[in-house]
């Protein structure tokens, strides 16, 4: 009986911290005010000095344009 009342103790407790770590993950709240997003253009060229290996080429793959992005 002393073994079944440990075993049931024990796991109200483990259940009960886990309640109260997923309750205080889900009532965090946090801000960030006067934080700026900026984008640029990179322009990366990459070189095989060795001459080991296919040649790199050149050349664009994929250009991508946005304007106005909404926030969120």
């Amino acid at each position: 009986m002393r073994r079944v009342l440990l075993a049931l103790i024990t796991i109200i407790v483990v259940a009960s911290l886990a309640a109260v770590g997923t309750y205080a993950g889900f009532i965090d709240t946090e801000t960030s005010e006067g934080n700026i997003l900026e984008a640029g253009t990179l322009d990366l060229f990459l070189e095989n000095p060795t001459g080991v290996g296919a040649s790199l080429g050149h050349g664009v793959l994929r250009t991508w344009h946005y304007e106005n992005l909404p926030s969120g």
